[in-house]
């Protein structure tokens, strides 16, 4: 076999298929990183929203990782929940289309926060929050 041709088909290939390998991959990270990720409505971008958004976004992570809707029984969360802005590693504004029932549209303001993944855990781990398997 021509070696000219060996390198124009075969190397390709050989650099095609761990990429094809990772590629399940790609999306199992995607959802690990999505449940770290909450969201709040907030009415601006002022601190005092933006200091609220962040704890309904941290209770949104805490009730998707843990399966909980309530946490009555978990008197650590709401004092944990101050702690939010400081757990957080990104975050950002998007405005959402919205339908009021009189057919009016409109937009809703969206805080999206990225927390630490292992602030979090470790925060799951503090608080004796039982883990959504």
């Amino acid at each position: 076999m021509n070696s000219a041709l060996v390198k124009h088909y075969c190397l390709p290939m050989l650099l095609l298929v761990p990429l094809l390998l990772l590629l399940p991959w790609s999306a199992v990270w995607a959802a690990e990183a999505d449940l770290y990720k909450g969201r709040a409505v907030v009415a601006d971008q002022s601190a005092a929203e933006k200091d609220k958004g962040m704890r309904a976004a941290l209770r949104q992570v805490l009730g998707k990782l843990t399966g909980l809707s309530q946490f009555g029984d978990y008197p650590g969360v709401s004092p944990a929940l101050s702690s939010a802005s400081k757990i957080v590693l990104a975050f950002y504004y998007e405005n959402r289309p919205q339908t009021l029932p009189d057919g009016t549209k409109t937009e809703e303001l969206l805080l999206v926060a990225n927390f630490s993944p292992l602030a979090v855990d470790q925060l799951l781990n503090e608080l004796q929050l039982p883990r959504w398997k």
